[in-house]
C-alpha cells in the first residue's frame, strides 16, 4: 500500500490511498518560430509545464461525526498557500514541492468518505535528499609549556615550574656546618672553637691587676648648690609676674607672648665672685606677637654696700638643650660660656632696685617671648678655673704590662667591670676601655674591648719575648652629677709550653640527615690548619656500620641515591695526630651537605580534550621537547575515552616522539575525549625536564561536494560555521561560476545560499551586500 507525507505528515494518519495518478513527464510544449517566407521553423527547444498528481483516497470513521472531524483535521493539515515537501513511499528519496488545488468534494456513505485530492507541483522535478557534508573545520592543535598549563591535571611525583614539568625531590636538601665541638673527644678538646689535640701538660696562668686601684674622674668643678629642678618650688625658686612658670619632667618652663614671666630664687647678701651653671631651651611661643622676639634674660643681683648691681646675660633662642655657665669674676667683669665655648665678656655690672637673686625673665618691656625651659642648675662661689669649663669632660689612664718573662702565648684575656649613669636626656657618661699590643717593634692600633674579652693580636703559640700589653680607659661625662667609673681592671695571661698528644679522634652524630629521605649527593668538608709534621683524617659511618675514610668535599661512600635515610644517623669520626708535641693540627669547622634525590618515577594525567568539534579524524600528530633532548626517560602515553569517562589504568597507549596518536585517526571526535600522560623517570640523582607538549588533531576534510540528479535544478546550500573564518567562497566546477560572501562569520553562525531565489541569508536575515557583484547563482 502506497501513502505519503505533505509538510513532514504521513497520510496513513486519516485515510487510505487507493490510486495515484503521476505523469511520465510533465506536459511539454514545443518552442518554435515561423518565419515568413521560410519553409518550417526554427526549434527553440521545449518548455514544461506544472505538474499535477491527482490521488484518490478513502476516509473511514466509527460515526459519522467522527468522519466530519477527520475532514476537518484533514483540511487544516493540507491548506497551504505555498508550496510544501510531499515524499511518496515508492520513491522516498525524491522530493516533490506542490501544494493542494482545485476542489475536494467528499462523496460521504455513512461513516465513510471518499475523494480526490489534487497537488499542482509548479516546478515538476523531483529533487534528491538534502546532502550533509562537511567541507572545512579547525582542528585541535595546543602546546603545553606554560607553568599555568602544566599545573593542571593530577600530578604525581612531578612539580610544574617555570621550564616545564619535572622530577619532584623526595624529601628536603639538608646542610649543617658544625663550629661547636660537643660531641666524644678522645685526647682531643676544643679551643677557640676549634678542635685540637689535647695536651699533656697545663700551662700556668697569671692574673696582673692595675695597681693603681679605680679609675674615677677628678678635678671638676665643685658646686656648692645643686638642683636638677625636678621640684623646684620646693628648693627657693618662685614664679612671679603674670605667666607662671609650671613644673615639668624636666625642670622649669613658662610660655609668654606680650606679657612678663620670672623665675627667682632669693639670695641674701650674695656677693661676687660666683659661678653659676645651667641648662636651658628657648624656643618660639605658640602664638607669637608681632614685633617680639623669641628671647629671655639672665639677672645676677649682687649686695654691695648700700646699692644692689646685677650683670644681664642675654638667652637667645636655643631650639634643643643648651648648657650656659657664667663665672663672674669681679664686680666688673663677668664670662659667658656656652656649650663650653667663650661667647660673651660682660665688662660691668649696673645699679638695679631688685634685691640680690638669681632671676629669669621673659621680659615684654623689652619686647621679648618665648617658651623658656630651665633644668639642671649649679652654682659656687668664687670663680671656677677656666681648664674645668670644657664639655663633656673626658679622662683618661693607662695599665701598662710587659709578658717578656711569661714565655709561649696560649691564650689572654681582659677583665673589669664599669659604671656609666645614663645623664640628662642624650647626654650620658661613658666608660670605655681600648686594648693595644707592642710586638715587632710597634704598637698595634688600640681595639674596644669588652669584660673577659680575649686580647687582640696574640696567637696560640706566641713568643711573648719583647711584648707589651696596655689597657686605655676613657671616661667621659657632660654632668657632675652623673660620673662614670671603670674599677677591678686586669690582664689573665695563660703561658708555658704545652706537649700535645701524639694523636687523638672526636666523633659526633647527625640524626638531621633524615629530612632528606635519598640523597642524590652527600657532600663531607671541612676546614683546617695542619703544621708541618700533623696530620688530620676523616671517616663517616652509616647507622653504626663500619667506618670508610673520606677525602675533604668527598661523597659519602655509604650514602647511594637509593638509600633510605628516614631513619638513619651519620656519625662523623676526625683523627688528629702530631709528631711534633709542640704543635697540633686544628679543625675550624666541619659541613655535611646531602641533596635531596628525586624520585625515580612520577607521571601527570593532563584534563581531557573533548573531541565534538571534529565528525572524523584525519589526521593526529603529538610531539615534545625535554632535556636532555630524546631523552629516553621521558614517555608520552594517550587513551580516548567516552566524553565523561575517567582513563583507566590499562588502557594506555604509548606515543613516538612527533608520531600520531594511537587508533584515533579515522575515527569520529563525536561524544569522545583525549586524555595524555606524561611520565618522567630517573635513577634519583636527577631529573629530565619536559618543556613542551604539542598535540595537533585534524578533522577528515572533502571540500568537493558531488551532488549528481537527473534534471537541472536550483540548490540551496546551508552552512554552518565550526569556527571563524573571514570569507565565504562556493565554486561551481564545471561552469566556473561562483558565489563570494564578502564578510567574516565566526563559530555558530549560519549562511543560507538559495540559487533558486537568488538570495543570501545570514543568521536568519536576508543579507545582500555581502554578495560580491562577481558571483554568479548556478544550477547543478
Amino acid at each position: 500500500m502506497i501513502t505519503f507525507k505533505f509538510d513532514g505528515i504521513d497520510s496513513s494518519n486519516y485515510f487510505l490511498v487507493n490510486n495515484i495518478k503521476r505523469d511520465i513527464l510533465p506536459s511539454i510544449k514545443d518552442k518554435l518560430v515561423q518565419v515568413p517566407g521560410r519553409s518550417g521553423t526554427y526549434d527553440f527547444g521545449i518548455e514544461e509545464s506544472e505538474r499535477q498528481i491527482d490521488i484518490d483516497v478513502t476516509i473511514s470513521a466509527s460515526s459519522p461525526e467522527s468522519l466530519r472531524q477527520i475532514v476537518r483535521e484533514i483540511a487544516t493539515w493540507l491548506h497551504s498557500e505555498r508550496v510544501k515537501q510531499l515524499i511518496f513511499s515508492d520513491e522516498p528519496d525524491k522530493i516533490y514541492y506542490g501544494r493542494l488545488s482545485g476542489n475536494t468534494d467528499i462523496d460521504q456513505l455513512i461513516s465513510m468518505g471518499q475523494t480526490t485530492l489534487t497537488f499542482i507541483l509548479p516546478d515538476p522535478h523531483a529533487f534528491g535528499q538534502t546532502k550533509q557534508q562537511q567541507i572545512d573545520g579547525s582542528g585541535i592543535e595546543h602546546t603545553t609549556d606554560k607553568q599555568t598549563e602544566w599545573q593542571t591535571g593530577t600530578l604525581t611525583g612531578l612539580k610544574a615550574t617555570p621550564k616545564g614539568l619535572e622530577l619532584e625531590k623526595v624529601g628536603t636538601d639538608y646542610t649543617n656546618t658544625v663550629n661547636t665541638w660537643h660531641g666524644s673527644h678522645t685526647q682531643t678538646t676544643a679551643k677557640s672553637n676549634k678542635l685540637i689535640l689535647d695536651s699533656t701538660s697545663n700551662p700556668s696562668t697569671t692574673t696582673i691587676n692595675d695597681p693603681s686601684g679605680d679609675f674615677a674622674m677628678s678635678g671638676l668643678p665643685s658646686w656648692s648648690f645643686s638642683d636638677n629642678m625636678s621640684n623646684w618650688s620646693n628648693t627657693g625658686w618662685e614664679s612671679r609676674l603674670t605667666t607662671p612658670f609650671t613644673q615639668t619632667t624636666d625642670g622649669a618652663k613658662c610660655q609668654s607672648a606680650g606679657v612678663s614671666a620670672a623665675l627667682v630664687k632669693e639670695i641674701p647678701n650674695m656677693s661676687f665672685p660666683y659661678t653659676y651653671e645651667f641648662l636651658y631651651k628657648l624656643t618660639p611661643p605658640t602664638n607669637p606677637k608681632n614685633g617680639y622676639t623669641t628671647r629671655a634674660s639672665l639677672y645676677l643681683v649682687e649686695q654691695r654696700g648700700p646699692y644692689q648691681y646685677h650683670f644681664n646675660v642675654t638667652l637667645a633662642q636655643a631650639n634643643s638643650w643648651t648648657r650656659i655657665r657664667v663665672v663672674v669674676k669681679s664686680d666688673t667683669r663677668a664670662d659667658v660660656y656656652t656649650n663650653g665655648v667663650l661667647t660673651t665678656i660682660l665688662n660691668q655690672s649696673a645699679i638695679i632696685s631688685l634685691s640680690p637673686r638669681i632671676q629669669f625673665i621673659i621680659d615684654k618691656d623689652t619686647s621679648s617671648q618665648g617658651v623658656l625651659e630651665v633644668s639642671q642648675f649649679y652654682m659656687s662661689s668664687g670663680a671656677i678655673d677656666t681648664a674645668e669649663k670644657s664639655v663633656p669632660y673626658i679622662q683618661n689612664r693607662e695599665f701598662e704590662v710587659d709578658l717578656s718573662s711569661h714565655g709561649t702565648y696560649q691564650s689572654g684575656s681582659i677583665s673589669f667591670n664599669s659604671v656609666a649613669p645614663s645623664g640628662f636626656h642624650d647626654w650620658d657618661s661613658s666608660a670605655m676601655v681600648e686594648v693595644s699590643v707592642f710586638r715587632d717593634g710597634e704598637w698595634k692600633e688600640l681595639v674596644e674591648v669588652a669584660n673577659g674579652d680575649s686580647l687582640p693580636y696574640l696567637n696560640h703559640g706566641d713568643d711573648l719575648s719583647n711584648v707589651k700589653v696596655v689597657a686605655y680607659m676613657t671616661l667621659k661625662a657632660y654632668d657632675v652629677s652623673y660620673l662614670p667609673t671603670i674599677s677591678d681592671v686586669s690582664f689573665s695571661i695563660t703561658s708555658g709550653t704545652a706537649a700535645y698528644y701524639s694523636s687523638g679522634n672526636y666523633i659526633a652524630s647527625d640524626a638531621g640527615i633524615q629530612q632528606v629521605q635519598k640523597a642524590r649527593q652527600a657532600i663531607l668538608s671541612w676546614n683546617e690548619t695542619k703544621p708541618n709534621g700533623t696530620d688530620v683524617k676523616a671517616l663517616v659511618s652509616l647507622d653504626d656500620g663500619a667506618y670508610e675514610e673520606i677525602s675533604n668535599g668527598g661523597s659519602i661512600p655509604q650514602i647511594e641515591p637509593s638509600t633510605d635515610l628516614s631513619s638513619s644517623s651519620l656519625a662523623v669520626k676526625f683523627e688528629l695526630s702530631t709528631s711534633d708535641n709542640t704543635v697540633t693540627p686544628k679543625i675550624q669547622n666541619y659541613t655535611i651537605s646531602l641533596d635531596t634525590a628525586y624520585y625515580t618515577t612520577g607521571e601527570r594525567i593532563s584534563d581531557p580534550t573533548e573531541l565534538d568539534i571534529i565528525e572524523e579524524i584525519g589526521s593526529s600528530f603529538l610531539g615534545w621537547d625535554g632535556t636532555p633532548n630524546n631523552s629516553l626517560n621521558i614517555e608520552v602515553y594517550t587513551q580516548v575515552v567516552n566524553t565523561g569517562d575517567s582513563p583507566s589504568n590499562d588502557a594506555w597507549q604509548k606515543v613516538s616522539n612527533e608520531g600520531t596518536i594511537p587508533d584515533i585517526d579515522g575515527q569520529s571526535g563525536q561524544g569522545r575525549s583525549l586524555y595524555t600522560k606524561q611520565v618522567l623517570l630517573s635513577d634519583g640523582t636527577y631529573t629530565p625536564l619536559l618543556h613542551s607538549q604539542t598535540v595537533k588533531i585534524h578533522p577528515n576534510i572533502n571540500s568537493t561536494i558531488t551532488y549528481e540528479g537527473t534534471a537541472e535544478a536550483y540548490p540551496i546550500f546551508y552552512v554552518n560555521f565550526s569556527s571563524d573564518c573571514g570569507y565565504f567562497k562556493l565554486l561551481h566546477v564545471q561552469s566556473g561560476k561562483f558565489i563570494y560572501i564578502i564578510k567574516p562569520f565566526i563559530k555558530d553562525n549560519t549562511l543560507e545560499i538559495d540559487c533558486n531565489t537568488n538570495k543570501i541569508i545570514t543568521n536568519g536575515r536576508v543579507e545582500m551586500a555581502s554578495l560580491s557583484i562577481t558571483s554568479d547563482f548556478f544550477s547543478l
